[in-house]
């Protein structure tokens, strides 16, 4: 059942900030460490649960969760926090980033399951960890992608032959504005009047054009 404003928030965490990059693609992160850090001041600022959005629970191990963190009547950052949950198995999250422009800043992707090459569903976890970049008109900077073990250490590329997530990578939704977040969960729960207008996703295969990270 979707579940609107003022539910108990749980823990709070952002996806870590990946290391700088180095040789040829080089990308200064520093503005991006600062817009990260006003993203999870906007969270930890709605910590009484006063996101926009949904939790839902499907059964068997499947639900998502939808949090928008909206700043955008002070002219300050917003965060979205997405949350899937595949088959009791997987779990995949992904944070927007959004300047106070209302502009997006940047996407952390993180998506664990068992490794089905060591193990299978009772393999170590493993992490698929994604990370893209983008200037303030919206173009893309770089993406970056690899994988890491539990304790975070990175063990190959995502799509390494060596290991293997018990799902696919999953298409990212640019939203490259605040505003396609609201737009979303409008679709989602409807507007003032009841009206639940069609969200089309700017959908992006990022493993099939990433490169090697962090």
């Amino acid at each position: 059942m979707i579940k609107h404003v003022g539910l108990v928030l749980g823990a709070i965490a952002l996806l870590a900030m990946p290391a700088a990059a180095k040789g040829a693609r080089d990308l200064d992160l520093k503005a991006f460490e600062a817009d990260w850090k006003a993203c999870e001041q906007q969270v930890a600022s709605h910590q009484d649960g006063s996101w926009i959005g949904w939790h839902r629970d499907f059964g068997n191990g499947y639900g998502d969760n939808f949090e928008f963190y909206d700043g955008r009547l002070d002219q300050m950052a917003s965060a979205l926090k997405v949350s899937r949950f595949i088959d009791g198995i997987a779990g995949e999250f992904t944070t927007w980033c959004y300047r106070g422009d209302g502009s997006l800043d940047m996407i952390a992707v993180s998506t664990g399951s068992p490794d089905m090459m060591m193990g299978g569903e009772m393999g170590a976890q493993i992490t698929r960890e994604g990370r893209l970049y983008f200037d303030a008109q919206g173009q893309r900077l770089a993406i970056r992608g690899w994988l890491t073990d539990a304790d975070g250490n990175k063990i190959g590329l995502i799509d390494s032959a060596e290991h293997q997530l018990a799902r696919g990578c999953n298409p990212v939704d640019l939203r490259l504005r605040a505003d396609d977040a609201e737009a979303e969960y409008v679709s989602e729960l409807g507007d003032i009047d009841g009206n639940r207008p069609a969200y089309a996703p700017n959908a992006l295969d990022w493993c099939a054009v990433a490169e090697e990270g962090p």
